[in-house]
């Protein structure tokens, strides 16, 4: 009889300690924006054939910032999951950098920046790549573009290898 209590106060124990652990550690669809309240709504070109597709081949889940390089807006901001695909669609005329944030354990309650925007739990690294031989060139009006880039535990190609810095995450909220 002893023996049982015991086991069912570990099982409560246990079940109490998984339900609040599941309760935070997430995940968001491909092609949620989760910084929409920090960087404003997307912003799309009704009727361009613009498309970026972000490869993650890598084991983390992120989020993938397309910035303006005369504004420095960031235009969208999309989670990308662990080894998956999503394209955007209707960028709109112009130059292009690309900043992500890359993790494990989405928690929609965690702050970037001491701001409840929600963040990853673990793994998490902010980066950049804002060198001008790695900007994205949406800016030909006269046919559309369709840019791949391709993300590989934390190394990005596009033809070449881009050039990802490591960023604070205070920088990354600029």
């Amino acid at each position: 009889m002893k023996y049982q209590y015991l086991n069912f106060i570990a099982l409560g124990l246990f079940a109490a300690f998984s339900s609040t652990t599941t309760l935070h550690a997430q995940f968001l669809s491909n092609g949620s924006s989760p910084y929409d309240a920090l960087f404003g709504s997307g912003i799309y070109q009704k009727g361009s054939e613009h498309q970026l597709t972000v490869e993650n081949q890598s084991d983390h889940d992120l989020i993938f910032c397309v910035v303006s390089v005369r504004t420095g807006r960031t235009i969208r901001n999309e989670y990308v999951r662990a080894h998956s695909d999503f394209t955007m669609t209707q960028i709109p005329e112009g130059l292009f950098y690309c900043k992500q944030v890359a993790g494990k354990g989405w928690d929609a309650s965690a702050a970037v920046s001491g701001l409840d925007y929600g963040n990853f739990r673990w793994a998490r690294v902010y980066s950049k790549s804002d060198e001008p031989e790695d900007y994205l060139d949406f800016r030909d009006e006269n046919y559309w573009k369709k840019i791949t880039v391709t993300i590989e535990a934390f190394e990005w190609q596009d033809g070449e290898a881009m050039d990802d810095i490591p960023i604070d995450e205070s920088d990354f909220i600029l």
